[in-house]
C-alpha cells in the first residue's frame, strides 16, 4: 500500500497508479474494437465471395415428363428413357417391361 500526501492530506495510491490502469483499460477496449471490426471485414468478404462463385439460378424451366408407369410428373433430367418412354425409377421401368 503506497501512502503519500497531496496538499496535506494523506492518499492511498499516490502518482500515475489509476491512470495507468484506465489507459490498460481504454487500450484493451480499442483492441477489442479493432479485432471485431476486422473479423467482421473479412466475414463480408468471405460471404461475398461465395456469393460470386455461386451459379445463378435458371430462370429457364426444365421440361416435365410423365412416369409411364405412376403418372408422376419429374424433370426431364432425372428420368429414365425407355423405348421412347419416360420412367421415374429403374425399377418402373422394369415393372412396364413386365407387362
Amino acid at each position: 500500500m503506497i501512502l503519500c500526501r497531496v496538499n496535506g492530506v494523506r492518499r492511498i495510491g499516490c502518482g500515475n497508479g489509476g491512470y495507468a490502469l484506465g489507459r490498460l483499460l481504454f487500450f484493451g477496449l480499442i483492441a477489442v474494437l479493432v479485432f471485431w471490426a476486422i473479423r467482421s471485414y473479412r466475414r463480408g468478404l468471405r460471404k461475398r465471395q461465395e456469393a460470386a462463385h455461386k451459379e445463378p439460378p435458371s430462370i429457364e424451366g426444365e421440361d416435365m415428363v410423365r412416369c409411364a408407369q405412376c403418372n408422376v410428373h419429374l424433370p426431364k433430367s432425372e428420368s429414365l428413357l425407355s423405348d421412347g418412354k419416360f420412367f421415374c425409377s429403374d425399377e418402373h421401368r422394369r415393372l412396364h417391361v413386365q407387362q
